[in-house]
Order: C-alpha cells, then sequence, then structure tokens
C-alpha cells in the first residue's frame, strides 16, 4: 500500500504504511528505501537522509534507497533543498 501511494504522487500519505512495513521487518532495506523516497518527496530531507543511513546500515551492497534520495536531492530544482552547493 505505500509503495502503490508513493508511485502514484501521494508520499504524505505512503509513509504510515512503509513504517508499519518497517517495524514489522526492521532488518528489510526495501521499507526504510521507500520511507527515505517517500520522505524526500515530502519535503522531510533529514528524515530522508535518515532512512538512507539506515539502508546502508542494513545491507552496504543494496543501494537503491541511498541512490535514489541522493540523485533526488541532487537534482532537486529548489536550489535550498539540494545538497552539496
Amino acid at each position: 500500500l505505500g509503495r502503490a501511494r508513493l508511485q502514484s504522487g501521494d508520499a504524505a500519505r505512503a509513509t504510515e504504511p512503509l513504517a508499519e512495513a518497517l517495524a514489522q521487518n526492521p532488518r528489510n532495506p526495501l521499507p526504510p528505501a521507500l520511507l527515505a523516497e517517500a520522505c524526500l518527496a515530502a519535503g522531510r530531507e533529514a528524515d530522508a537522509a535518515e532512512y538512507a543511513r539506515r539502508v546502508a546500515a542494513l545491507d552496504p551492497g543494496w543501494a537503491q534507497g541511498t541512490y535514489s534520495a541522493a540523485w533526488r536531492m541532487a537534482t532537486d530544482p529548489d536550489s535550498a533543498r539540494r545538497k552539496g552547493d
């Protein structure tokens, strides 16, 4: 449900089911990766970064979540939200 909401553009409503998925399986890197994406889309950059770090800690070889969050941050049209400028 969270992934479907995120893909449909409803990032704000995606976070609750994704957080539930994370609570049910805290060792799976997919829920925090999707949470990072949802938080970033909702303008919650600090939360997005924290979830991206969690993905990297759970599985350093699994780069989807961290790459996605980093790419969105780097290419955000709002210069105030870009990191590393």
